[in-house]
């Protein structure tokens, strides 16, 4: 029993920093981007709701996250379209689906100039 609180313990040690970065980033990039309700970032499930808006498309777009294998696709594009309104390439976009470089990446668009 104690082996497994000290390993919840331990996973929440890990994933409440990276919760609070990719919050804090999405946050930073709706406010440029000039969306509403930026305060959504930090909220689970609806950000993906604001990370329609903060790409420029309608929100019925959000739904789309919930089809398998069409996620992925309009995942990639809604970080594209991110990528342009924040001036930076939009291959970017395509790099959101890896892992590790995703953060790096959310970071600069985030933080970058």
């Amino acid at each position: 029993m104690w082996d497994r609180l000290w390993l919840d313990g331990l996973s929440l040690a890990w994933w409440l920093p990276l919760y609070g970065w990719v919050s804090l980033c999405l946050h930073i990039i709706a406010v440029r981007t000039d969306t509403q309700y930026a305060f959504l970032a930090w909220i689970p499930v609806l950000n993906l709701y604001l990370l329609c808006k903060a790409a420029g498309q309608s929100g019925w777009w959000f739904f789309l996250f919930f089809i398998p294998v069409v996620n992925i696709i309009v995942y990639i594009f809604v970080w594209m379209n991110i990528a342009e309104t924040c001036n930076r390439p939009t291959w970017l976009g395509i790099f959101m689906i890896v892992p590790g470089v995703n953060l790096i990446i959310l970071g600069v668009l985030a933080l970058g100039e």
